[in-house]
């Protein structure tokens, strides 16, 4: 360092500390610019969550559900029951138990309970022939049209109130959506395979219109 003069040192310290605190500057400006760009990536990602839909179907289904129990007229007759019934209807007398649990994609063993019931209170009789109940026949009595009747009644006044102000158009719309995620749902569990139980089902549904 001989010739320098301390003035002319420190005259270059300063600037080389100059530039490195213009670089750290850089630096935490660069840092500060990719957070921010992050975030808002971050956020576009939380904005672009799919709509849970199934979640909001399920809840749907348990409003729906409570709202129609409340307007049931029969304390003895509980929704396994009813849903027994309107099965039988739907598929014509002479269904069996395997036919109205694929209907209503239900537990054996909850249908099974509710057609003794409804067995035992006259609303249904069973075929006579064959050992195995499950083979049976059913078919509604009078009373039990008689109830279901009057089941239909209430629901259909609350199903009013629940529908009340959609478009006709829009309800339209509505059914043929559920019956195409319904289809897709069998299809995605099954496969081609599905069974004998659901199809009858289907077509009971396309006949109902």
């Amino acid at each position: 360092m001989a010739g320098l003069s301390l003035t002319r040192f420190c005259h270059y310290v300063h600037k080389i500390a100059t530039f490195i605190l213009s670089g750290v500057d850089k630096f935490v400006c660069m840092c500060k610019q990719i957070i921010k760009s992050m975030r808002g990536v971050m956020a576009k990602q939380q904005q672009a969550r799919a709509f849970p839909l199934g979640i909001h179907l399920d809840v749907t289904t348990r409003l729906w559900r409570t709202a129609i129990e409340r307007a049931l007229p029969f304390t003895h007759i509980n929704r396994p029951h009813w849903l027994a019934l309107s099965a039988i209807e739907e598929l014509g007398d002479g269904c069996n138990l395997k036919a109205i649990v694929g209907h209503l994609n239900s537990e054996v063993s909850t249908i099974s309970r509710a057609l003794k019931f409804l067995e035992q209170n006259q609303l249904i009789v069973r075929s006579s022939g064959g050992k195995d109940r499950r083979e049976k026949g059913v078919c509604l009595t009078s009373d039990g049209r008689a109830v279901l009747a009057r089941l239909d009644r209430e629901a259909e006044r609350v199903r009013q109130q629940l529908l009340a102000e959609i478009p006709a158009d829009d309800l339209d719309t509505f059914y043929r959506v559920l019956g195409a995620i319904k289809g897709n749902a069998l299809t995605l569990i099954y496969g081609q395979a599905v069974p004998e139980e659901f199809r009858t089902a289907e077509t009971s549904d396309e006949k109902k219109g």
